[in-house]
């Protein structure tokens, strides 16, 4: 083998060293392993979401295909923000553990498997709700990317309505505010008609029985 040979496959090894060495180098307490749902969610507002966050993908790596048939990709992300991260959503029966929410709230990295074809770079903003025992991705059907909403890298509009919903005081479900509606309605136009008529519905409902009412219930 000739000297140039030599040097190109030292250089190979050497990035495939350098790249095994990257993909085992992030401590397990930092990486949040998240389960999987694959039966079919129109919104990430009709779900029970429990926790929400801005991802971008660091990793794709093929799984193979799921017994649904769906053939899916592992993905990570590197953690850009998380905007909340709740144990229990509603009256829903399923609640995630304290220490699982501490898990994600202390992670900055997520590892889940999606019926997706996102590219490295790729930002998504992830929106997780409790199953057995901890946090899952479901997979919803409504929106531009079936881990949640993929956003362009210069788009902030919908990271400020993620954050004032975030910040309200009730974060019994996620919501969107009358003022926010038509603004969601860009990203998840399913999602937005669902949750108008529930309001229309439920200002029915509680101006026929009186000031009792509260807000909508998933």
């Amino acid at each position: 083998m000739g000297k140039p040979m030599k040097v190109f496959t030292g250089l190979l090894l050497l990035c495939a060293v350098c790249c095994l060495a990257c993909s085992s180098s992030i401590p397990e307490q930092q990486c949040y392993n998240a389960g999987y749902m694959y039966w079919y969610t129109p919104s990430p507002l009709s779900a029970n979401t429990a926790a929400v966050l801005l991802g971008t993908v660091s990793s794709v790596q093929p799984c193979g295909t799921h017994p649904s048939s769906l053939k899916l990709n592992d993905y990570t992300f590197r953690i850009e923000k998380l905007f909340y991260a709740d144990t229990a959503v509603g009256d829903s029966q399923q609640r995630v553990p304290d220490s699982e929410q501490a898990k994600l709230m202390a992670a900055s990295v997520l590892k889940c498997p999606a019926a997706d074809s996102l590219s490295i770079g790729d930002r998504v903003v992830v929106f997780l709700i409790p199953y057995e025992g901890g946090y899952a991705v479901p997979r919803f059907g409504g929106t531009n990317c079936t881990l949640g909403i993929k956003i362009r890298r210069d788009d902030h509009l919908l990271i400020r309505l993620l954050q004032a919903e975030a910040d309200a005081p009730d974060k019994s479900r996620l919501r969107v505010r009358d003022s926010h509606l038509e603004e969601w309605r860009d990203y998840d136009p399913e999602g937005a008609c669902w949750y108008a008529e529930q309001e229309k519905y439920l200002k029915q409902a509680t101006a026929a029985s009186g000031p009792a009412g509260s807000g909508p219930s998933r």
